[in-house]
């Protein structure tokens, strides 16, 4: 089974990261697979995903040296 690295930024904690945000996953896994496999919180499946810049949805499947940040919703006025 070959193994990507990719790097996470969230405002919640995830299992199997390391201190500077990367986790080692299977070749082939998606945003939603990673999310259950951290054991993020439930609220983060509502959440907006950016990889590399760019909105994904949950079915992106992850490709080695990808950076995933979270984007907490917030409003002002």
């Amino acid at each position: 089974m070959d193994l990507i690295c990719v790097k996470m930024v969230a405002p919640f904690e995830l299992r199997s990261i390391s201190t500077d945000g990367e986790i080692a996953i299977p070749a082939g896994t998606s945003l939603l697979k990673m999310l259950l496999m951290t054991g993020a919180p439930l609220y983060a499946l509502a959440m907006p995903v950016v990889v590399n810049g760019k909105q994904e949805s949950k079915s992106y499947c992850l490709q080695d040296g990808d950076i995933v940040v979270f984007v907490m919703p917030f409003s002002g006025g």
